[in-house]
């Protein structure tokens, strides 16, 4: 899974745009700025040229279908010459439908594992684009026929044709933050030109975040803007319409500190004519055929269509039966098992039901087979299956390890509903029971960390709930508890009162503020895990550091403290923690696997050099 899921999130990092989709600009010179907004005429068409370049390396030559044992990058080179039209086929009051397709299209798509393939037939075929007033793409609605290929070359054209348009006076600037294929990325727009002939607008993309996509939760590798990046869109006012588009961009795609992909775009568009639709009322239909089957710019309907036959494999001929009595017996696979009850929950929706009656049935929550169902029930994650785990909650309030165990699966669901934020809102509010309202309140600041890319408007409510119960605590306990809240919530709005905590002359407090590091990105963070470690006086909380570095990606710095601290740190359980932390490092830094060697043979603790030695047996058959 972990090949096909790269794969799908590397994607195709093939970057081309596109004129104005027939839009109409309202594009006026006055006191308060240019009005930019886009409008549709129905029937209208206009006609670009199009010439576009993009060469790189990428695990998946497929753009956006799983490679079997991808390995290292294969060069992708898509060459594509041709006219380009764009049809207006419906208006409404904030939105317009237009129809895309390719009049002519000259070139080749090469890859080093496949070869050589035509371009044409490759993207032939109308595709349907919602678009809202200010430009931003809501929706895409391929040709069923076109290959997944061309559906990729689409979506990135759309993609990049996507603009969130603000009105603005001349150089103003304005950010956004914007999905394609690789992620959510940030922009920045300007205003450089706007008079009553001629409107000129730049947009430059920023930065790239870690996305976390439909598919399994997992997260995409890391996207670097690199080199040239830049895009201008010149506007004739008068005609309405894109006179001249031209793109450069260049990225990479890392994971860890491995590049394992590359590409460089080039796009230049240019205006040849306006055309009438004489076909736009079958256009109109072919529209309504496809309207049920919406795309998205990051690329959600491939992952849903691989996870989809990623679930099948993985169920096979099993059903709720065949399963319920395997978690039943005493030398039930645990880990194939629960893929396997996830794949159930995602396919066959209904079974969620007969899980929740079989969770209410079940007399302890720390049997085996209710952890599994329990834990499978939050990782199918789907309304069915939330609603499974808060109905089973609900109908056990008698039992206190019920609720503890599926109040926690609850928080580790990767996209819960308002309905499951809402439920376990009020089990952090009013639960009779004080650990089950704590486990709550750790949820929801889990909740806060999921919901970042997916909704950041509740995920921000959700942070600021977490510091305002910081700033509420009345004790140490209530104070460790909302560190703790905080730690899951992973945002950097928790610096503040961390660095609050560190000053605490309660150990107990300190090392939950460290731990509540763990998840915050950016190097002050980093700074003051490392500054712990220099200067707290007590094994525990420099423990609690060691660990939260374990769960970043280390710095140069980072490593080279945690080097420096297993020679000269006193406690064993200090030492172990930095051990475990540099060896999950070690493929990234060629020292560390010397420094494990020299503590397996010199360090003065027995089970602090067992437990180097072991580790150096495993880092050498994994090839170190």
């Amino acid at each position: 899974m972990k090949t096909k899921r790269i794969a799908i999130a590397l994607g195709t990092v093939i970057v081309i745009a596109t004129a104005g989709f027939a839009w109409r600009w309202g594009v006026h010179a006055a006191q308060s700025g240019a009005v930019l907004e886009l409008s549709c005429i129905r029937g209208e068409a206009q006609v670009y040229s199009l010439s576009y370049r993009s060469q790189g390396k990428l695990l998946d030559p497929a753009l956006g279908m799983p490679v079997p044992d991808a390995g290292e990058p294969r060069s992708v080179d898509v060459i594509v010459d041709g006219r380009w039209k764009e049809t207006c086929v419906r208006q409404a009051e904030s939105m317009h439908v237009v129809a895309v397709a390719f009049e002519h299209a000259d070139g080749s798509f090469v890859t080093s594992e496949v070869g050589r393939s035509a371009a044409r037939p490759l993207v032939s075929g109308t595709t349907f684009v919602e678009v809202g007033k200010d430009g931003a793409v809501r929706g895409v609605h391929f040709d069923p026929e076109m290959s997944d290929i061309g559906r990729n070359i689409i979506r990135d054209i759309v993609s990049l044709r996507s603009t969130r348009l603000e009105n603005a006076r001349l150089n103003a600037t304005w950010q956004t933050s914007e999905k394609d294929l690789n992620g959510t990325y940030k922009a920045t727009y300007t205003l450089e030109r706007a008079d009553d002939k001629l409107a000129s607008v730049r947009k430059a993309r920023t930065s790239y975040g870690v996305h976390s996509t439909a598919l399994r939760g997992e997260k995409r590798p890391t996207v670097r803007i690199t080199g040239a990046n830049d895009a201008v869109f010149d506007v004739d006012v008068r005609g309405h319409k894109f006179t001249n588009v031209m793109v450069k961009l260049s990225i990479e795609i890392v994971v860890g500190k491995k590049v394992v992909g590359k590409t460089k775009s080039d796009l230049t568009l240019k205006w040849i004519e306006a055309a009438s639709a004489d076909d736009v009322a079958s256009l109109e239909v072919a529209e309504a055929k496809v309207a049920g089957r919406t795309a998205d710019l990051a690329g959600a309907d491939v992952d849903a269509r691989i996870d989809e036959r990623v679930q099948r494999d993985e169920l096979g001929a099993d059903t709720w039966d065949t399963l319920a009595d395997r978690i039943a017996h005493p030398d039930v696979d645990p880990a194939k098992t629960s893929l396997k009850l996830r794949a159930l929950f995602r396919l066959h929706p209904e079974d969620c039901d007969k899980a929740r009656d079989a969770l209410v049935a079940g007399r302890s929550a720390r049997d085996r087979w209710f952890l599994l169902l329990s834990q499978a029930l939050a990782s199918a994650g789907s309304s069915q299956a939330q609603k499974a785990l808060t109905q089973a909650m609900a109908r056990t309030t008698d039992r206190q390890d019920h609720q503890e165990v599926i109040v926690a699966e609850l928080g580790q669901i990767a996209a819960p509903t308002l309905e499951t934020e809402a439920f376990v809102r009020d089990a952090a509010a009013r639960h009779v029971d004080g650990d089950v309202r704590d486990m709550a309140k750790l949820g929801l600041g889990t909740m806060a960390r999921s919901l970042r890319d997916l909704d950041p408007a509740r995920s921000d409510a959700l942070t600021q709930e977490a510091v305002g119960r910081w700033t509420e605590a009345k004790d140490d306990r209530e104070r460790v508890v909302a560190l703790g809240v905080l730690g899951n919530a992973g945002s950097e709005e928790g610096l503040n009162p961390v660095r609050e905590a560190l000053q605490s002359d309660n150990a107990a407090v300190r090392s939950a503020a460290a731990m509540a590091l763990r998840f915050v990105e950016g190097s002050d963070a980093e700074q003051t895990l490392n500054d712990v470690l220099e200067k707290d006086r007590s094994p525990d909380v420099r423990s609690a550091a060691v660990q939260a570095l374990g769960f970043r990606s280390l710095s140069d710095v980072s490593e080279q403290q945690i080097e420096g601290l297993i020679r000269r740190e006193p406690s064993e359980a200090v030492r172990l923690n930095a051990l475990s932390v540099l060896g999950n490092q070690a493929d990234r830094y060629p020292t560390a696997v010397q420094v494990i060697e020299s503590m397996s043979k010199a360090d003065p603790s027995t089970s602090v050099r067992n437990a180097a030695a072991l580790l150096l047996v495993r880092l050498q058959a994994s090839g170190m």
